[in-house]
């Protein structure tokens, strides 16, 4: 998995992915990584012309469909249905019953397509040398 963004990687476990808001950087969330990274694998990103990361001159570049396709590619390598519920309730924030009814589907599957789309996303990180720097930043 290769990512044009600057990431901060640090524990192991479980992903969270923490993105920042405009004008700030992956520092933002330095002190929630800090507290995590004992549980979990925690992954802080610069997005594109902010901290460490890239500054494209080309306006093109800084679309929302540009950022979305970006963030997109940590989550490429997931099957369908693992994609969907994970989207769903990690990074749109949807509970699990919402998403169960979204996905036409017990409450329990989303659950379990959850977690084990965690499980695959940590195994791309550990099979990818790039995530394997331990607590350094990676770009």
């Amino acid at each position: 998995m290769t990512t044009r963004l600057h990431t901060v990687r640090r524990g192991d476990g479980p992903p969270i992915v923490f993105v920042h808001g405009m004008g700030t950087s992956a520092a933002t969330w330095e002190r929630c990584m800090g507290l995590l990274a004992d549980r979990f694998t925690v992954v802080a990103v610069d997005l594109l012309g902010h901290g460490e990361s890239p500054v494209p001159d080309d306006p093109q570049e800084y679309t929302r469909d540009r950022a979305l396709a970006d963030l997109d590619d940590v989550l490429a390598h997931l099957d369908d249905d693992r994609r969907s519920a994970f989207v769903l309730t990690q990074v749109l924030g949807l509970h699990y019953d919402e998403a169960a009814e979204i996905l036409g589907c017990p409450i329990g599957t989303v659950r379990s397509r959850v977690s084990r789309a965690r499980a695959d996303l940590v195994e791309m990180m550990r099979d990818d040398q790039s995530w394997n720097e331990g607590d350094e930043a990676v770009g």
